[in-house]
């Protein structure tokens, strides 16, 4: 399985692949949320029920027939979240999964999620410089007027994180579908 990083890194790397749209590795995030003061809020906000981690775990490896067995007996996995408020979806948006995004949206689980904080995947994944899973998730409906905790819709949210040539282009791409 290829890590998050390799895949920033990979992502980084595509032919025509500007500065703007180079991935951030996670790592640098969760190294920053786990420095010590921190460490009881990072616990307490990754704790998450036994069958969501397991679930989570089936999905990234890629065990889809177990995963999809897993949904048989409890569909509510699909909308269940950890101590941050991110589904499965959401959470390997974070980790730019387009694999296990893409299955987990083939089985009902919703693009337009939102998290603790009001963040769809979206929001995030573009942050994050994905920009493959970015414009897959405006393919596949990911909407742009949703608004975070700070009131924020994405384009609020861009112009905040000085990203905002990065929503031009997915608003651009969307138009144009």
């Amino acid at each position: 399985m290829t890590s998050p990083a390799e895949k920033g890194s990979a992502l980084a790397g595509e032919e025509g692949q500007s500065k703007v749209w180079r991935a951030r590795p996670a790592s640098l995030f969760l190294r920053l949320l786990t420095k010590r003061p921190h460490m009881v809020f990072w616990r307490n906000a990754m704790a998450s029920s036994e069958r969501w981690s397991l679930f989570l775990r089936r999905v990234a490896f890629r065990e889809f027939s177990e995963a999809e067995e897993m949904l048989a007996e409890t569909p509510e996995l699909l909308e269940e979240r950890n101590g941050l408020g991110e589904t499965v979806l959401h959470y390997l948006a974070v980790e730019n999964d387009q694999e296990g995004v893409a299955w987990l949206h083939s089985k009902g689980a919703d693009l337009n999620t939102q998290n603790e904080f009001g963040t769809p995947p979206l929001y995030e994944a573009t942050l994050l410089g994905y920009k493959g899973l970015a414009r897959w998730m405006v393919e596949h409906g990911a909407r742009f007027d949703l608004k975070n905790d700070d009131g924020e819709d994405f384009r609020a949210f861009a112009e905040e994180h000085e990203i905002l040539n990065r929503y031009e282009y997915l608003k651009s791409f969307q138009e144009n579908q």
